[in-house]
């Protein structure tokens, strides 16, 4: 079963890298990359896939300044992973 990765701030710098680094070492991995910049976002899940052996990398362009957007980012992202998971 793929691990499911939930990551800020993936449009760039440490978000990216640390999603790209991921997918180079799990086996399966699925990717919610959340980031304001969807060409940016796009770009680093396209690396993700690329990088990794079975990954999906999906992306959710939100501003977490705006009230209640941990919420919507939280909501997306279990639907487009396929559930919530407790695992470390």
């Amino acid at each position: 079963m793929a691990r499911r990765f939930l990551i800020t701030g993936g449009s760039s710098g440490i978000g990216a890298a640390t999603a790209i680094q991921i997918s180079r070492s799990e086996k399966e991995a699925k990717f919610a990359l959340v980031g304001r910049n969807l060409e940016r976002l796009q770009q680093v899940a396209q690396d993700c896939i690329k990088e990794g052996q079975n990954v999906e990398a999906f992306t959710i362009v939100k501003d977490f300044s705006a009230r209640n957007s941990g919420v919507e980012v939280i909501n997306e992202a279990v639907s487009k992973l396929g559930g919530k998971s407790t695992q470390p």
